[in-house]
């Protein structure tokens, strides 16, 4: 799930988009947990390579990255975030460059 602040398609000129990520993952599965805690580092790591220089981010600001179960995902967050459906991604061997590559 994503929040984004603003709301916008499109930002003006040297304007970052706040972003806000939860990997939602089921505790009905065995292992979900470790499998959505390693997307949220995959996740990290390429938005800090793509969009973190020398400190800063630029374009966008990574506010949250995080890992919930579903039975901690509230209903309120439901309305906050976007949901943003990964099935298509894999964590396979040899898939390092899927989420966020150019």
């Amino acid at each position: 799930m994503i929040d984004f602040d603003p709301d916008l398609d499109h930002l003006g000129s040297g304007e970052k988009y706040e972003l806000w990520i939860v990997v939602v993952y089921a505790t009905s599965e065995n292992g979900s947990r470790a499998v959505a805690e390693e997307v949220v580092k995959q996740i990290q790591e390429k938005l800090e390579r793509k969009y973190r220089k020398g400190g800063v981010w630029t374009e966008l600001d990574l506010r949250e990255c995080v890992s919930r179960s579903d039975t901690d995902f509230t209903y309120y967050d439901t309305y906050r975030y976007k949901l943003s459906r990964l099935e298509y991604l894999s964590l396979r061997t040899g898939a390092s460059d899927e989420v966020g590559n150019e």
